[in-house]
């Protein structure tokens, strides 16, 4: 930070950030980046990454918004650092297409996007077991980056490095199976179950994955 302390607080920024996140709006600990029972192994970071992967298949991948600055859910240009996510991107796509969805709307088409893109991939041969981080993110201390942590022993925030923390294989196996079970994929395969997509208007996908034995 070149000894300037943020504008805003680490605790101040996570909440900011995250009640911009619609679905899942609210929730502070999606941005708690330690390794706590509240940080980057826990269902909270569950939902920060699922919340990431559905903007990115529909508001950016469809749209066209720029990777690198959206979405904008913090700014210093707004006297309470409130950004434009989550009400631009709807009135933006809403004035070209002449439709009126709403943000919401726009994160389910993103959802359904992820899941069969995540069909495709399992019936190209994608499991669960290769889906895994290079070796060097397991056995070698990161540099680190100042995040947001939340100490649940002192149950404050503050911003942190996080420096030589290597990132644990079983913890984030444990994780990966909170992420599936979330998305509505088979924990053991994370190949995406008929009641998800069936649930989502993608019967035929599904009658397609059970004919070449790949329904999770």
């Amino acid at each position: 930070m070149a000894g300037k302390e943020p504008h805003l607080t680490a605790e101040q920024a996570a909440q900011i950030t995250a009640d911009a996140m619609i679905p899942y709006q609210g929730d502070a600990f999606m941005f708690d980046y330690s390794a706590g029972p509240t940080g980057i192994y826990s269902e909270h970071k569950v939902k920060q990454v699922a919340w990431v992967k559905h903007y990115e298949k529909f508001w950016i991948g469809s749209n066209g918004f720029c990777g690198w600055r959206w979405p904008m859910c913090f700014t210093n240009n707004s006297a309470d650092y409130k950004g434009p996510t989550p009400h631009a991107e709807p009135r933006f796509f809403n004035a070209v297409t002449g439709k009126n969805i709403t943000f919401a709307d726009g994160m389910e088409l993103g959802r359904k996007i992820f899941t069969l893109d995540r069909a495709i991939w399992t019936i190209q041969g994608r499991h669960r077991d290769m889906e895994v981080f290079p070796d060097y993110i397991y056995n070698q201390g990161s540099r680190g980056a100042l995040l947001p942590m939340y100490d649940d022993r002192t149950q404050k925030w503050s911003y942190l490095t996080g420096e030589g923390r290597k990132l644990d294989r079983a913890r984030f196996e444990e994780w990966k199976t909170k992420f599936y079970a979330f998305e509505g994929f088979n924990t053991t395969s994370d190949w995406p179950t008929r009641k998800t997509l069936e649930d989502m208007g993608l019967k035929k996908v599904a009658d397609v994955m059970q004919s070449k034995g790949k329904l999770g």
